[in-house]
């Protein structure tokens, strides 16, 4: 699992970024159990993160299906 920080959304509402569906459940139940801490999940439309350098990011951010950030 990767946290995710988007300008959009900002610090206090990071991003979870996981594999599969399951890995969902194991980072609800560990925060519930180990932290007391409760969580809301909510689905984004977003299907895949990777890395980029600034021409990369630049040459997607042109494109209305995808946002970049370094």
């Amino acid at each position: 699992m990767q946290v995710l920080v988007s300008e959009v959304r900002g610090d206090q509402v990071p991003v979870s970024a996981v594999v599969g569906p399951m890995q969902f459940d194991v980072v609800s139940a560990c925060m519930d159990g180990e932290f007391t801490a409760p969580v809301r999940l909510e689905m984004l439309p977003y299907h895949l993160a990777r890395g980029t350098d600034a021409a990369g990011a630049e040459a997607l951010n042109r494109s209305r299906l995808s946002r970049a950030r370094l």
